[in-house]
């Protein structure tokens, strides 16, 4: 599916891939917000619920990790239908499924590769 003028929120705490990750995704089109916590990106959905197509999120980051985000996101701000991707440094192994269970859409392991394909 054509990126070309979605709205995606990358929430990373490492400045590096967050800002590489929305490089690649202004690369093809799309309209990025960028937060380094869990916290900022529940903030700013909280102000703006229905102002982005999708989230791609770290699940280990200070402050606000991914797992509590995903929670406040569902379930407190009853953000249900939009696709947020996890990303991790873990093994899928070990937090892939607590992970979908959680209310991620999909999980990607990092390094993250420039073939993965991504569901929005």
């Amino acid at each position: 599916m054509p990126i070309s003028g979605k709205k995606i929120l990358v929430v990373d705490d490492d400045d590096s891939l967050r800002r590489g990750l929305a490089w690649l995704f202004e690369y093809e089109g799309a309209i990025t917000y960028q937060f380094e916590n869990g916290a900022a990106a529940v903030d700013w959905l909280e102000g703006n619920p229905n102002s982005c197509d999708a989230i791609i999120m770290d699940l280990q980051m200070p402050v606000m990790d991914g797992m509590t985000a995903i929670k406040h996101i569902r379930e407190v701000l009853e953000i249900v239908a939009l696709p947020i991707i996890a990303i991790t440094g873990q093994s899928l192994r070990d937090v892939g499924d607590e992970a979908i269970k959680t209310g991620f859409n999909h999980v990607l392991e990092k390094p993250l590769g420039t073939s993965e394909k991504l569901p929005f």
